[in-house]
């Protein structure tokens, strides 16, 4: 109860899609059409997600139509809506060659979610923060000091995700709920996808504890990480939309009875995030879609 009710839409402004050889891309009436049309589908967006009682924010990566934070500023101040906002990656940002530390300043209010993440700038992926070359210090105090971005009471570990693991196994660390959700530039790193790693990830979670991991629905890796999964935890859900989301239980899956029981008694709550019960429960499958081998 910390934390408020999420109202606000997301929307991955991906990577600019164009045939470079057309004639257009070579005369200014072509991009302010691009500009143009740009800024009219998100105003329909806005108007849209607005009328449903919710705010829209784009989280913009390298090369995609925004261009940059220029460009998603000049569209909304056309709009005028308070409405659109953005979702604010910093690793994206940084790969984008923004100047971080002033983007809270400029975005003045709009700045609805936040990913912190770090790079060397050279190229769009993830690293935790401080292992880049983002200026943390007068980012984080604009964040702060502009952007009012609230100060929970969270402690974060900037290290390996299986050195983190082996040292809260040696100091007898147990959590009700793990969550796996380690990617790089390609995919999940192969260290954190041995049945090693596993198996010390299984030695942290306390009796009745659940392990979720989120991982890729369609991979060349899905049978040996399905495979691996399965021989240190046992029987799983199987959970596949656009993603795939592995959960397991410390002491075996619960029954479908009663995870409907628990679905019925948390169903208001998570409604207000867009969780139903409707699309999400028909997802828990333990059937098993892999090859074991020839």
């Amino acid at each position: 109860e910390d934390f408020p009710e999420c109202r606000v839409l997301t929307i991955p402004a991906l990577q600019f899609a164009v045939d470079w050889d057309m004639p257009w891309t070579i005369t200014a009436k072509g991009w302010q059409d691009v500009h143009r049309r740009l800024s009219e589908k998100v105003k329909r967006y806005v108007e849209v997600v607005e009328g449903a009682g919710l705010r829209l924010a784009f989280e913009i990566l390298p090369f995609s139509v925004f261009g940059g934070i220029s460009r998603f500023l000049a569209i909304s101040k056309e709009i005028g809506s308070p409405a659109l906002g953005l979702n604010f990656d910093t690793g994206h940002g940084w790969a984008c060659r923004e100047l971080l530390p002033s983007l809270p300043f400029e975005l003045e209010g709009r700045i609805f979610g936040l990913h912190l993440g770090d790079n060397l700038s050279t190229e769009n992926v993830k690293m935790a923060p401080g292992k880049g070359t983002i200026p943390w210090k007068p980012l984080l105090k604009s964040l702060v000091n502009e952007a009012g971005i609230p100060q929970k009471n969270i402690t974060v570990f900037e290290e390996d995700g299986r050195v983190f693991v082996r040292r809260a196994i040696k100091k007898g660390y147990k959590y009700d709920l793990v969550l796996l959700d380690a990617f790089d530039h390609e995919y999940i790193p192969e260290h954190l996808l041995t049945r090693e790693f596993l198996e010390d990830v299984k030695k942290t979670i306390l009796p009745g504890g659940v392990l979720a991991a989120n991982t890729w629905a369609t991979s060349r890796l899905y049978a040996h990480e399905s495979v691996t999964y399965q021989s240190v935890f046992g029987e799983f859900f199987n959970l596949k939309y656009i993603s795939r989301v592995i959960l397991t239980k410390q002491d075996g899956l619960p029954s479908m009875e009663v995870i409907k029981k628990n679905s019925d008694a948390l169903d208001d709550k998570l409604k207000r995030f867009g969780v139903e019960a409707s699309w999400l429960l028909p997802l828990f499958s333990t059937r098993r879609d892999w090859r074991t081998g020839d």
